[in-house]
């Protein structure tokens, strides 16, 4: 146990240095023109998917690899504006956001964010609210 939690330790470190040094963000990289399987993969949809480069889907067969899957299961948008993209959750750059609806393909749920109400106040205001 303490070793793994050395390990964890380490990481938090070297994430802490890197955004020390200058790192904005931390993201996979990938080459969108490889044919590799890099985008994500689904395993709450069709027992196990996964997307390339170019926004195809492969269907996982077990020990037996991969084989090109239905084309309704393909991303809406290019993979160079794939934010986030967990089992059946697509969201983009531009903050849209993309649920997968089995075989009608992927639904267009709506956008993230909106107005943020922000108010001045102190530590000592909020916690005696709650108080």
């Amino acid at each position: 146990m303490a070793r793994r939690f050395a390990y964890v330790s380490f990481g938090m470190l070297c994430l802490v240095a890197a955004y020390q040094l200058g790192a904005r963000d931390a993201r996979a990289d990938w080459d969108n023109d490889g044919p590799g399987f890099i985008i994500g993969a689904a395993s709450g949809i069709g027992g196990g998917r996964v997307w390339t480069a170019d926004g195809k889907s492969y269907r996982l067969l077990g020990s037996a690899g991969f084989e090109r899957d239905v084309e309704w299961a393909d991303l809406p948008i290019p993979t160079t504006n794939v934010k986030l993209l967990a089992d059946d959750i697509l969201v983009s750059n531009d903050d849209d956001v993309w649920q997968g609806a089995s075989s009608a393909g992927w639904e267009y749920v709506g956008r993230l964010g909106g107005p943020v109400s922000l108010a001045e106040g102190s530590w000592g205001e909020t916690k005696a609210q709650f108080r």
